[in-house]
C-alpha cells in the first residue's frame, strides 16, 4: 500500500512538473488521423452545419479527456468555418476513438471552394482543445492538416431532400397555358408560371426538358425559355416553358379540336437545378386546360 502511494505521488510530480512544459503539450495531443463520417445537418443561406466524425489516437499511457474544442476551419488564409463544442469525451490511452466534431460552415465560402476543387477539400483546423488527464487541465494548441469529401455528402443531402414531385410543386405554380403559333403542321405551346424559391439558399431553374401530351396524345417536346435565378428564400418571379407541337404526328386531329373540343395538355420531365453549385434533378409534370388563341 506504501509503495503504491509512494509510486502514485511521484506520477503526480511528474505530470504535474511536465504539465507546465510547453513540449509536453505535444507529447500528450492526441494525434489526428482522418474523418470517418460526414452527416450534414442543415444548410442555409448563412451556415452549413455539418457533423464530422474523425479517428484519433491517444499515444499517451493515461486517459485523455477533452473538454472542450474551439477551432477555426481554414481554407488558406481564409477562414471558411469553426468548431466551438463541449464534448466531456474520454480517449483511452494508447488507443484510437473517434470522436464527433460539430462544425459550421460559411455557405458563401464555402460553395466557392467545392467549385473549385474536386470532391475532396483541403482544410486546416487551427485553435484550442481543452484536455484533462487526471486532475490536471491544460489547453493545448492544435494545427492540423484535414482532407474531407465534403462535395459528395453536400449532394446525397440536397438530393435526398429535393428528388420528389411534391418538392416541385412548391416551386413551380402554374398561371396559364396557351396554344399558340397555330400552323398547319406545327403549333406552339406556352406555359406560364411563377417560381418561387423555398430554400434558404439561393437556387438556378437551368432548364424543364419534358415531353407534353395534348387530349392524352404524344405531341412534341420542350423546355424553359430563359434560365432563372432566385437569390433570397421566399422570392419569387415569373418564367415561361415553351414546347414545340406536332400537329399531325401529336394530334390527329388538331386543327379540328381547335374549332370544337376542350383541349387538356399534360408536360411530364424533369426540372433542373443548381443549389449551392451543384446540379440536381427534380422529377415534375403538370397538367391543365389549354387556352386557345
Amino acid at each position: 500500500m506504501r509503495r503504491f502511494i509512494i509510486s502514485s505521488l511521484i506520477l503526480i510530480i511528474v505530470l504535474f512538473v511536465g504539465w507546465t512544459s510547453l513540449n509536453f503539450s505535444e507529447f500528450i495531443k492526441p494525434k489526428l488521423l482522418g474523418v470517418t463520417n460526414i452527416e450534414v445537418i442543415e444548410i442555409n443561406k448563412d451556415t452549413v452545419s455539418i457533423n464530422v466524425e474523425v479517428s484519433l489516437i491517444n499515444n499517451f499511457f493515461l486517459n485523455v479527456e477533452i473538454n472542450e474544442i474551439k477551432v477555426n476551419i481554414f481554407s488558406g488564409e481564409d477562414t471558411i468555418g469553426a468548431v466551438n463544442s463541449v464534448l466531456k469525451t474520454s480517449l483511452p490511452g494508447n488507443d484510437t476513438s473517434k470522436l464527433n466534431l460539430p462544425a459550421d460552415f460559411n455557405t458563401a465560402r464555402l460553395a466557392k471552394l467545392l467549385e473549385e476543387n474536386t470532391d475532396s477539400i483541403k482544410i486546416k483546423l487551427k485553435g484550442l482543445i481543452d484536455v484533462k488527464i487526471l486532475f490536471f487541465n491544460k489547453d493545448i494548441e492544435i494545427d492540423e492538416d484535414l482532407n474531407i469529401a465534403l462535395k459528395s455528402s453536400l449532394l446525397k443531402a440536397i438530393e435526398k431532400v429535393n428528388n420528389n414531385e411534391e418538392t416541385a410543386q412548391q416551386i413551380i405554380e402554374i398561371k396559364s397555358a396557351k396554344l399558340i403559333d397555330v400552323g398547319l403542321k406545327n403549333s406552339k405551346v406556352l406555359i406560364e408560371f411563377t417560381l418561387k424559391n423555398p430554400y434558404n439558399v439561393p437556387i438556378t431553374l437551368i432548364s424543364y426538358p419534358a415531353d407534353i401530351y395534348i387530349n392524352d396524345n404524344y405531341a412534341g417536346k420542350g423546355n424553359l425559355k430563359k434560365e432563372i435565378v432566385l437569390q433570397e428564400i421566399g422570392e419569387i418571379t415569373n418564367g415561361e416553358f415553351e414546347f414545340e407541337v406536332e400537329n399531325i404526328r401529336g394530334i390527329k386531329s388538331l386543327i379540328r379540336t381547335i374549332f370544337t373540343t376542350k383541349m387538356t395538355y399534360k408536360t411530364i420531365g424533369d426540372l433542373h437545378l443548381t443549389v449551392l453549385g451543384y446540379k440536381i434533378k427534380i422529377p415534375y409534370s403538370n397538367s391543365g386546360e389549354l387556352i386557345k388563341l
